[in-house]
């Protein structure tokens, strides 16, 4: 498969230096992919993934000797945007788009030193590589209906007594939840990437290769369909007490799934056959191509360019590391009760804080709870915005369609916060209205905060937070949200310094410095 003379030697080796360098230099990257490949079983055969996407690399054979201008220019561009963009992505902690930059960076990177002459070749492993990145749980919820309504309608033809509600299955001896989980993404992805692979190594007509990646794909749909219905119907016809239902059935898909890929791997062998008299060589052995012999000087550029944009993240990393900031001050406002230490049932969520506080202002007929915290250096899983952060109990309450109230005060004409009423089952009600606060701006919406705190990070400044006011509600809550809009309209510049003077003495001490 590889013709090992000197040259073609030294032009993989070249590939597996440019490889081997990209993993430190974006470690924070690679360490973010390898927490979801050993947290996440379905993001478990991302090793492998990866060594076979090297392996990719290694078969890549630049032929053009004299490298065209006008293409290394275009393609050293293209690297520096794309590692700008990773940077981006790491400033403001975005772990998808880092991720799925590391192939585009290698792509650009390897055009630079090889010329035009590898771009359609470094197509498809740069595609294969994002069977490695932890973003197909998009397909979750459509795979998992799917499963619902064919287990529905196979249960209905074996006449099995079954009432489905969502994503419940109910027997006359026993429920079942065809969760998350079982909708199949696992098995989604990696026949998905099996069938990609399988094509291109080994077919030549595009027809044929379209055709064996779809029968890989919907093979893998059909396994887990055959995989929920059996473990239902063991479940019915033992009383619950199968051992697919009490012990384990992980294992049991994945044996479905390896013998499916017997009769896959047979239509696979008989679309090689057919192929014409070329095609059928090349299903067994690739011809030898002359190589091209790799440039030092373009060599030692694209190093360069691949380390700008990590050099200078870990640079900010070192500024910012530096800063350090006031504690949060609660500020006193006028004709309002501040109470520090009172226990409150409202506890908002909020991993990787530098600094929170939780109190409230109250008057004889009227409290107002109040949250604010502070965020210097984030990082995946501990930032001021992500998922799995929460301002109230997404268990118990229930939130209407979020509002934008707008206001005017003394210093600004056009504020804005986010507002969202909540009811749970026992008839209770509360209003929220929040706001992020960065450098003495203020967002009402995370996407319009993640712009600017992406333009003060590349200026070596940090600090963000977010302000929160609740108050429980009466009936439609009209009240409480007039006297809550005229407290923060009339207030709001003293509310907000609770997060803005903490940053703002600090950066003064920083400039102090300078």
């Amino acid at each position: 498969m590889f013709n090992l003379d000197w040259v073609n030697l030294k032009s993989k080796l070249t590939i597996l230096v440019l490889f081997a360098a990209g993993v430190p230099l974006y470690w924070d990257t690679w360490a973010g992919m390898y927490y979801s490949w050993h947290s996440d079983n379905t993001y478990s055969h991302g090793p492998l993934i990866v060594l076979i996407y090297v392996f990719l690399l290694l078969q890549v054979e630049p032929t053009e000797k004299r490298k065209s201008t006008g293409v290394i220019i275009v393609a050293s561009i293209a690297l520096f945007v794309a590692g700008f963009l990773w940077l981006a992505a790491y400033l403001t902690v975005v772990q998808i788009i880092q991720a799925s930059l590391v192939p585009i960076l290698m792509f650009f990177a390897l055009v630079v030193v090889y010329g035009r002459s590898i771009i359609v070749q470094l197509l498809f492993p740069t595609a294969f590589f994002f069977f490695a990145i932890p973003f197909w749980n998009v397909f979750t919820t459509v795979l998992q209906e799917l499963t619902i309504f064919v287990n529905g309608a196979i249960l209905d033809m074996l006449r099995i007594p079954a009432f489905i509600v969502g994503s419940l299955v109910y027997l006359p001896n026993g429920t079942f939840e065809i969760e998350a989980g079982c909708s199949g993404l696992h098995f989604f992805i990696v026949a998905s990437a099996l069938g990609s692979l399988y094509a291109h190594q080994n077919l030549i007509s595009m027809k044929r290769r379209v055709l064996f990646f779809g029968i890989s794909v919907f093979l893998s749909i059909i396994v887990n369909w055959v995989r929920v219905v059996t473990i239902v119907i063991a479940g019915y016809t033992t009383d619950m007490q199968h051992y697919l239902v009490r012990i384990d059935h992980y294992v049991f898909g994945w044996v479905v799934f390896a013998l499916a890929l017997i009769p896959l791997f047979i239509i696979g062998n008989k679309f090689c056959r057919q192929e014409d008299e070329i095609a059928t060589e090349n299903c067994r052995e690739k011809p030898r191509l002359i190589y091209g012999f790799p440039s030092f000087r373009l060599f030692f550029l694209t190093l360069g360019l691949l380390a700008i944009a990590p050099l200078y993240a870990r640079a900010l990393d070192i500024v910012h590391d530096a800063q350090s900031v006031d504690q949060i001050q609660l500020q006193n406002v006028e004709g309002w009760r501040l109470n520090r230490d009172r226990v409150m049932s409202w506890q908002p969520s909020y991993k990787g804080t530098k600094d929170a506080v939780l109190a409230q202002y109250s008057t004889e007929n009227f409290a107002l709870d109040f949250y604010a915290n502070l965020y210097l250096k984030q990082r995946q899983g501990a930032e001021l915005v992500n998922q799995n952060n929460r301002l109230f109990d997404r268990r118990e309450w229930q939130a209407a369609p979020a509002e934008i109230i707008a206001f005017s005060t003394q210093r600004r004409t056009d504020v804005e916060v986010a507002g969202v009423e909540l009811s749970n089952e026992s008839g209770r009600k509360m209003l929220i209205f929040s706001w992020y606060s960065i450098a003495d701006k203020v967002f009402s919406e995370a996407t319009e905060l993640r712009w600017y705190e992406l333009q003060q990070k590349l200026l070596g400044k940090v600090g963000s937070g977010i302000v929160v006011l609740r108050t429980d509600c009466d009936d439609n809550c009209d009240s409480e949200r007039a006297v809550l809009t005229e407290f923060i309209s009339i207030n709001f510049d003293i509310l907000n310094r609770t997060l803005t003077d903490t940053w703002t003495n600090d950066s003064r001490e920083i400039e102090a410095k300078q």
